[in-house]
């Protein structure tokens, strides 16, 4: 488990997208700050999008949407 202040990198192939650095850390989530890189403009729509859906609700959508992003981006614990 990883504690507060602690990071994660979130990565494409092998380009960094961003980091997360986590504010709370509890079991199963954990809760933090992200710091876009440039390279997170071109997967800042899908984030959009999954939030878009979240706010309105439509959780029938939530899986393709989260897939894409996961299949797409790995993460890191540095």
């Amino acid at each position: 488990m990883t504690g507060p202040d602690s990071e994660w990198q979130l990565l494409h192939g092998g380009t960094l997208v961003g980091t997360i650095t986590v504010d709370e850390a509890g079991m199963p989530w954990q809760c933090g700050r992200f710091f876009p890189e440039p390279a997170f403009s071109q997967f800042r729509p899908w984030f959009d999008e999954l939030n878009a859906i979240l706010e309105a609700e439509e959780f029938e959508r939530f899986d393709d949407a989260y897939d894409r992003i996961e299949s797409a981006l790995g993460s890191v614990f540095k």
